[in-house]
């Protein structure tokens, strides 16, 4: 009765080198860049992670010249941008739930951003940003609009 051990043993074998060559076969995904994605929304959540990591010379680059960006009922330009961006000293920004809407080669996105500022109090806004792609198929941002949502309240009915 040595088959039912020799049989097991042939198995685990099999299993064992399948898995390691499984391993070297797919590698572990790197995390996207710039020059790796054509995605709009990693683009999004790309220069928000290059703004928590105030990599400022990373950040300009990819704003128009013409740019709008609309917050809080201000209107600021290009050259107001990455003040603005400064003095918000993040610790964190999420992006959440977002939708691409295509327009044309540009793209519009809209998504919940989530900001805790240095002080750690986050807050959420609704966001809508619009990427325009260059000939290089690289993309810039042309329009962004971020306003605060409301706090959400549960209230309790009592008769």
């Amino acid at each position: 009765m040595q088959t039912p051990t020799r049989l097991f043993a042939v198995t685990l074998g099999l299993l064992l080198t399948t898995g390691s060559i499984g391993c070297t076969l797919y590698p572990e995904k790197k995390p996207p860049t710039l020059a790796s994605t054509t995605s709009a929304e990693q683009h999004d959540r790309i220069f928000w992670e290059m703004v928590q990591k105030q990599q400022w010379d990373k950040v300009s680059p990819l704003l128009s010249k013409t740019l709008v960006w609309n917050v809080n009922g201000r209107t600021l330009n290009n050259d107001q941008v990455v003040p603005y961006l400064r003095s918000l000293s993040l610790k964190e920004a999420v992006v959440r739930d977002a939708a691409i809407q295509p327009n044309g080669p540009d793209m519009t996105v809209t998504y919940t951003l989530q900001i805790s500022a240095a002080d750690g109090t986050p807050q959420d806004f609704s966001v809508f940003s619009v990427w325009q792609q260059l000939k290089g198929g690289n993309y810039i941002l042309i329009a962004h609009s971020q306003q605060p949502q409301a706090a959400s309240s549960t209230t309790a009915l009592v008769r």
